[in-house]
């Protein structure tokens, strides 16, 4: 069964400015409103005619830097649906970790990691220079603590040369075992004047 999985947006651009992300060439205009993320799901639904598997803030923008309208709608779409798959995927925002650790929040989440290498991180992810890897490990530890197996993702971006070497990779085994994460590697998904392949 292919899973029907609705992908939100909650920020007009992006000021994250991850190199492999269209969004990230994209100036954030403002943040979407918790009515407006919804309104995104209830207008694609009027299409559908059936409810979704999966809803996911992982379209434009960063979640936890529009805290309170994602996770509000996050909670709101748990009151609409039942059986239903809420997460969000995250550059790993501290400040937004911790606020989710402190709130017990119980959704789905993403890290986008894309490298196991500090200074390669912060190269193609400039917003990571707020967090360390070791501390945002401990914080997706945490936070994994309070909820089920299989919360805590991790999306791997493999860049030629970059992020795919074995010294990378070896790393990201370094960084994820004995941990209750799922790893998921993905490909470049390129547009014009990308600067990694």
């Amino acid at each position: 069964k292919e899973l029907k999985i609705l992908c939100l947006s909650t920020q007009i651009g992006c000021d994250m400015k991850c190199c492999f992300c269209h969004s990230g060439t994209i100036k954030k205009v403002r943040n979407v409103s918790q009515e407006e993320i919804v309104d995104q799901a209830l207008l694609i639904l009027e299409d559908l005619k059936e409810q979704p598997d999966v809803i996911t803030l992982a379209g434009m923008g960063e979640p936890l830097a529009n805290y309170d309208a994602s996770i509000g709608a996050l909670h709101q779409f748990r009151s609409m649906f039942e059986n239903i798959r809420l997460s969000l995927s995250t550059v790993g925002l501290k400040e937004g970790l911790r606020r989710m650790i402190r709130e017990k929040c119980s959704f789905g989440l993403y890290l986008s990691l894309h490298s196991s290498d500090e200074e390669v991180r912060k190269r193609i992810m400039p917003s990571s220079k707020q967090c360390s890897l070791r501390e945002l490990f401990s914080l997706l530890q945490e936070y994994a603590a309070l909820n089920v197996p299989g919360t805590v993702r991790i999306s791997y971006l493999l860049l030629d040369g970059l992020t795919n070497t074995k010294e990378q990779l070896h790393k990201l085994v370094d960084l994820t075992k004995n941990r209750n994460f799922q790893v998921q590697f993905r490909i470049l998904n390129p547009f014009e004047g990308v600067p990694v392949k």
